[in-house]
């Protein structure tokens, strides 16, 4: 992967912005291997990044337009990706969400009553961004240890102990 020339990028979007459709091509060209690697970090799931950066693409046609300032471009592509990437994720895995984290506790539907939401709330940071790559995301072990930058060990003991204390939760409830 070649590293990105900012001015260059800026001058394809001032291009794009004036409707010029080759520059799209060579701005698709350029950017989506970072895009994908970008994504690939953030936790995205392998098939949902081709649509990602499709609507990052479009996004990106739309907004070219009224965007009146060209610096620091290469970062506002990635946002509009990051936020692609978040909105998708919100969309498409938020029922599966209480369901995944209730059926491993081992809990009744009944049960709900307490707030799964709640009980995360509760705990530590480190412990709620294992929740959310590993349950919300659905991620494996390996690619939580990746993106936390942590042994996989780790990543299994944080389950372990985030399991616990959901279950000390219940059963305190019950």
């Amino acid at each position: 992967m070649k590293i990105l020339n900012e001015e260059y990028i800026n001058e394809l979007l001032k291009s794009i912005a004036k409707g010029d459709d080759d520059a799209i091509d060579i701005l698709y060209v350029e950017i989506k291997d970072h895009l994908v690697y970008f994504l690939f970090k953030l936790g995205a799931f392998h098939d949902d990044i081709p649509d990602i950066i499709h609507n990052t693409f479009v996004t990106i046609i739309e907004k070219s337009k009224t965007k009146i300032f060209f610096n620091n471009c290469i970062g506002w592509i990635f946002r509009i990706a990051k936020n692609i990437l978040y909105n998708t994720n919100r969309k498409n895995y938020k029922i599966n969400y209480d369901d995944d984290i209730v059926s491993r506790l081992g809990c009744t539907y009944n049960e709900r009553s307490l707030g799964v939401k709640y009980a995360i709330d509760k705990c530590d940071p480190t412990s709620q961004q294992v929740i959310f790559l590993c349950f919300y995301l659905q991620l494996r072990n390996y690619e939580v240890a990746k993106i936390l930058d942590c042994s996989i060990a780790t990543v299994k003991r944080r389950k372990f102990e985030i399991i616990t204390y959901f279950k000390e939760i219940y059963k305190n409830e019950r």
